[in-house]
């Protein structure tokens, strides 16, 4: 990934990039367990356990797209990690699950559920 100001062909380089790297992990704990999986990404059960039998090749595939694939949950948990890092505090346990529950609770209130 490029910093400062990189062109938009490597900006939609790196996109394509994040977006690999996203369904990788998501493959692999989709491979060790679904439902966490599911959560952790906000996907469907479907969805984990379809791109767990991905080969690498697919993945990268459907990683070609310039746009991101997962957008963040929540711009309240977002600020809220962005908070704790421009404090110079670090992501405790506590703080991780207040956020995610944030998250859940902003889901809840745009109409996803939980």
């Amino acid at each position: 990934m490029q910093c400062g100001l990189p062109s938009m062909e490597n900006l939609n380089r790196d996109i394509q990039s994040i977006n690999f790297e996203i369904l990788c992990v998501i493959r692999e704990m989709s491979r060790n367990d679904l439902t966490l999986a599911a959560e952790r990404f906000g996907v469907s059960i479907e969805f984990a356990r379809r791109i767990r039998r991905a080969s690498t090749s697919e993945l990268r595939n459907a990683a070609t797209h310039p746009r991101m694939l997962f957008q963040p949950r929540s711009t309240v948990a977002l600020d809220a990690l962005s908070t704790t890092f421009l404090s110079g505090k670090t992501l405790d346990e506590d703080t991780a699950e207040r956020m995610r529950m944030t998250t859940l609770l902003a889901r809840q209130g745009e109409g996803y559920g939980a």
